[in-house]
């Protein structure tokens, strides 16, 4: 596929993506990027789309780091104790209980943390040093090994299946694994029992991309004619709840800017597409399907404020926000 010329200025001086990225222009840049497919990776786009990639993901992780803050200060919980709590609501107790109690905290240990940053072990470690303790940095962060190396990890897999869209590549360079499930008590205003509400939210959830993940993906994309990423399950399985047990994949015949998702129900809907609606609706897409929620979920939607290192007017253009 040929690539086309970015554009210009009145001027006749080449105006970059990423420049048009910066000043506004993002949706746009980022539907030419996809409808170019696998060009992205041939010089010179390469170097451009990869910046827009980078710049944009280093937004969602903003964004992300953000509404974990707000949801915190409002007083939800992140995790799963609240579903735990209910399993105990029931007496007498009988061995029924408890053996579903422990199958229900051996399944929630296997779920994502709330964040766990890609490079956490480059970041940690950078944390340590400018603290001054470098010379002691191996004994302040030993254990720190057993934390998977995601960034290290959509390395590998790429050179097990091949490249992989940008988007993704980046996500598990920059931001990493997410999970925004939980539990606010104001639910109970609304609902007696909130134990499955999470089902309902399909709050945003990315896995860990960890060995083990790392070696299914490449046993199923040698099975295929397309590739295909499983981030995370149906809103259903997420709340470990009866369901379709429909999982959130990201497909790509030839890998480009970024991957499609099940044109069902959302046609055209790709992964970074899916990011914007997710922060958009505060992590939970059933809000964007006229469910009614607590005040909480619209007090956090008021418009993300940007941090303030370089470009200052850019607010989560991803997101289509502005400075509050």
């Amino acid at each position: 596929m040929p690539v086309r010329v970015i554009a210009t200025d009145l001027d006749g001086s080449i105006v970059t993506y990423l420049a048009r990225y910066l000043s506004g222009d993002y949706e746009q840049v980022w539907d030419e990027l996809f409808s170019l497919g696998p060009a992205v990776f041939t010089a010179p786009l390469h170097d451009d789309a990869l910046a827009v990639v980078r710049e944009t993901m280093r937004r969602v992780r903003f964004n992300i780091e953000e509404l974990i803050l707000r949801l915190t200060r409002l007083g939800f919980v992140f995790g799963y104790d609240h579903r735990i709590r209910y399993a105990f609501t029931d007496h007498p107790y009988h061995a029924a209980t408890w053996r579903d109690y422990l199958e229900f905290r051996e399944w929630a240990c296997r779920q994502p943390p709330a964040f766990l940053p890609a490079s956490l072990h480059k970041e940690a470690y950078d944390e340590v040093v400018s603290w001054g303790l470098a010379d002691v940095a191996d004994d302040v962060l030993d254990g720190i090994e057993s934390i998977p190396t995601q960034k290290a990890n959509i390395r590998r897999l790429e050179q097990e299946i091949g490249p992989v869209p940008l988007a993704v590549r980046a996500w598990y360079e920059q931001i990493g694994a997410v999970n925004f499930y939980g539990y606010f008590d104001g639910w109970l205003k609304y609902v007696k029992f909130p134990t499955h509400l999470m089902s309902y939210c399909n709050p945003l959830q990315v896995a860990v991309l960890d060995s083990s993940l790392v070696d299914q993906l490449v046993h199923i994309n040698r099975l295929g004619q397309n590739q295909r990423l499983e981030f995370a399950p149906d809103r259903h399985f997420k709340d470990r709840y009866a369901g379709s047990s429909t999982p959130h994949v990201i497909m790509w015949k030839e890998a480009g800017i970024d991957g499609e998702l099940p044109p069902n129900p959302d046609p055209g809907m790709t992964f970074v597409k899916y990011l914007r609606l997710c922060i958009r609706w505060q992590d939970s897409l059933g809000c964007r399907h006229g469910l009614t929620f607590p005040r909480m979920i619209s007090q956090c939607s008021q418009k993300v404020s940007y941090p303030s290192e370089p470009p200052q007017k850019a607010a989560m253009e991803i997101v289509h926000c502005h400075h509050s």
